[in-house]
């Protein structure tokens, strides 16, 4: 999830609730309270899991405590939660915690490339080959954008290009993501007969490689 959707949504759903800083005691103000709290926890937990950012652990205890609770400790549970979320948009615009989403990123990264290996095992080429190609572009999309590059209008191989040319990648790295890239392309359009298991093998490994050097570091 990039930083930008984070922070929309999170403000989204700030916005939302602004209301209940009110005085009341009603129903409905407080399965708005749960509701606002669930919200906050899933964005957090698909952004920050496994990150070990304070801000996850923060929340995650916040939320927890929401339970068995009188309306009075909820509305102050409430209002913790809602600053501490303010103070947590300000942080990712700020760019503070940038590492902390990109390492979140990157455990996701690798669970897929994870569920790849297990194709490649069974020597299932399509399969595997479509995973690592998706992983691939969204990786390099990902260290384009870290880097100051903006992926959103350019194909796969133009951000290599331009990756090589801000000597983010140096001449072999680039032109094995070239590689990866082909495989990214064949896979997409089903062009099963046109790349193999080590083909897979070599994107798998170079998208490792990215995933270490540039978003876990």
């Amino acid at each position: 999830m990039d930083k930008k959707v984070i922070t929309s949504r999170l403000q989204d759903i700030l916005n939302k609730n602004s209301e209940l800083f009110d005085e009341g005691d009603s129903e409905t103000d407080i399965a708005r309270m749960y509701a606002f709290s669930g919200a906050v926890e899933n964005i957090i937990h698909y952004a920050f899991s496994g990150s070990g950012s304070p801000y996850l652990t923060r929340i995650q205890k916040l939320v927890g405590s929401f339970d068995s609770c009188s309306y009075r400790q909820l509305k102050v549970r409430y209002l913790s939660l809602y600053n501490l979320v303010e103070h947590l948009i300000e942080d990712i615009d700020h760019g503070l915690i940038d590492d902390a989403i990109m390492k979140a990123q990157a455990m996701t990264f690798d669970d897929f490339l994870d569920h790849a290996q297990l194709y490649l095992d069974e020597e299932r080429h399509m399969e595997s080959g479509v995973i690592v190609g998706v992983v691939f572009e969204d990786t390099i999309r990902k260290v384009a954008n870290k880097n100051g590059i903006d992926p959103s209008n350019s194909k796969l191989e133009q951000l290599i290009n331009a990756l090589k040319s801000a000597q983010v990648f140096e001449g072999t790295k680039a032109k094995r993501c070239k590689v990866a890239s082909d495989i990214r392309g064949h896979a997409a359009h089903a062009s099963w007969d046109k790349y193999d298991l080590s083909d897979v093998k070599d994107a798998m490994s170079i998208t490792r490689s990215i995933i270490t050097d540039y978003l876990e570091n």
